[in-house]
């Protein structure tokens, strides 16, 4: 059966879930609207062939000079069906990048997590996955292997409200051999919801001038 690209629908990342002091780094506008029939996927029949979605985030865009420990992963799930109530996913965290054209190439692999993914529409997944980040590039990429054998189907999420850097995709069974932008291939509307959750991390001397702070408070306090 000929793989082909179909839209579909998805769901956005939700700043309101985060947990506490967590930093969002997203480049979608709109981050908490579903739009019907906004997503492609490579599939026969609903059913999902090997596609990766992924998202390069520059760090110092968002004023982050310093490492970055990412803690999680969010992404929005417009559909997820199997016979087995669930499916296979992987979230892969690269440090690093560089692009060619409209093809996003990932640096080095630094953060895996493969997990089963439960049925379900139009709902938010969170995946701690974690990794530090040192070169100031990260590329969080959303993988579901060949399910066709399975019965499984999967739509990942967008919008086209608007995104501050491209949405790729990787579907080698429909001719897209690497991450290649949306817009390169027809698809520039459909703005991936991918975002991923972190820290900087203070370098070793701001490190040593927090330390030193924090002697000087004890010792005013034997004083006392």
């Amino acid at each position: 059966m000929k793989s082909q690209f179909r839209f579909a629908l998805l769901v956005a990342c939700s700043s309101a879930s985060l947990a506490a002091q967590a930093i969002v780094i997203t480049q979608n506008v709109d981050n908490n609207t579903i739009t019907p029939g906004n997503s492609v996927s490579c599939n026969a029949g609903g059913l999902h062939v090997d596609n990766w979605y992924a998202r390069g985030f520059n760090l110092a865009d968002y004023g982050i000079t310093q490492p970055f420990q990412v803690s999680s992963v969010r992404f929005g799930v417009e559909a997820a069906s199997s016979p087995a109530g669930f499916q296979s996913i992987t979230v892969n965290l690269y440090d690093g990048y560089s692009t060619s054209g409209a093809n996003l190439l990932p640096g080095t692999l630094v953060g895996s997590s493969t997990f089963n993914l439960a049925n379900g529409a139009t709902f938010f997944h969170v995946e701690n996955v974690s990794a530090l980040i040192t070169s100031g590039r990260v590329v969080a990429e959303v993988f579901t292997p060949n399910g066709q054998s399975a019965g499984n189907g999967f739509f990942i999420g967008s919008n086209p409200n608007g995104q501050t850097g491209p949405s790729y995709i990787k579907a080698p069974d429909c001719g897209v051999t690497s991450l290649t932008n949306l817009g390169a291939i027809g698809f520039g509307g459909m703005h991936e919801l991918i975002c991923i959750d972190g820290q900087p991390v203070p370098e070793p001397a701001t490190l040593a001038v927090l330390g030193l702070g924090a002697i000087a408070v004890l010792r005013r306090r034997r004083r006392k």
